[in-house]
């Protein structure tokens, strides 16, 4: 009967043992449980707030990438512009120095050709006197000088002097023969009724011309020599020729 008794004892106690270690356990196992489902919580939490900064951080790289690839385009634009405009300014200063060169060469050719005709018309004068030294005495040139002054004087009435400025107040006169006192007076009326005003006369000797006269007002020349004609002619004989050619 003790023996049972205390079989009994041992099983009560083994399983009072037994539920309060199960008891122990489970709360235990409980709490990891819980633990464990608020740890991984958190993993959820940082794994969903990792994602949302991966997120932002992949949309501002794709905005900077985009700002960047303006930027790029804009630099490069801008590049693009500045070389064309630098071809531009190029291509200006090249045509400019090329426009100075033909300007100079158009002159130096101008200058040479005025050159050239300067010496063939001094030539011209000097043959031109060789020959009326050689055809006529002095006193027939100078005949003819008179004649075509007295020819110049008659055309000049019909002359428009009205672009004559007021501020001009002197006449210059060249002949290859000084005036006589009946011409000087001739000339100054003519002028005076054209004028409607008096003014000085400045004769100057000029043996270039061989016969006849040039009048200046400031500006404007009224040209009646004889190389003057000479030289109309063979313009207009030059013209002549080349028509029939």
């Amino acid at each position: 009967m003790m023996i049972f008794q205390f079989i009994v004892f041992q099983i009560i106690v083994f399983g009072a043992v037994i539920y309060f270690l199960k008891k122990i356990l489970y709360g235990d196992t409980e709490s990891a449980i819980n633990r464990l489902g608020h740890v991984y919580q958190d993993l959820l939490n940082k794994q969903a707030e990792l994602t949302q900064k991966i997120e932002a951080a992949e949309k501002e790289y794709e905005q900077k990438k985009d700002e960047g690839n303006t930027i790029v385009e804009k630099m490069k634009n801008e590049a693009m512009e500045e070389v064309h405009k630098k071809e531009d300014d190029l291509l200006k200063r090249a045509r400019a120095e090329a426009e100075e060169i033909i300007n100079k060469a158009e002159a130096s050719r101008d200058e040479y050709y005025r050159q050239i005709e300067a010496n063939v018309s001094k030539k011209m004068v000097d043959l031109i006197a060789e020959l009326l030294a050689g055809i006529f005495n002095a006193r027939t040139v100078e005949a003819i000088h008179g004649e075509m002054l007295r020819d110049f004087i008659e055309r000049a009435k019909t002359f428009d002097l009205s672009s004559v400025d007021l501020t001009v107040d002197h006449l210059i006169i060249r002949t290859p023969f000084p005036l006589k006192k009946e011409e000087t007076e001739r000339m100054n009326a003519l002028v005076v009724s054209k004028l409607n005003r008096p003014i000085q006369f400045q004769e100057v000797a000029d043996p270039d011309l061989a016969a006849g006269v040039i009048l200046q007002f400031g500006t404007l020349v009224l040209d009646g020599c004889l190389m003057t004609a000479i030289k109309e002619n063979a313009l207009h004989l030059k013209e002549k020729i080349a028509s029939k050619a």
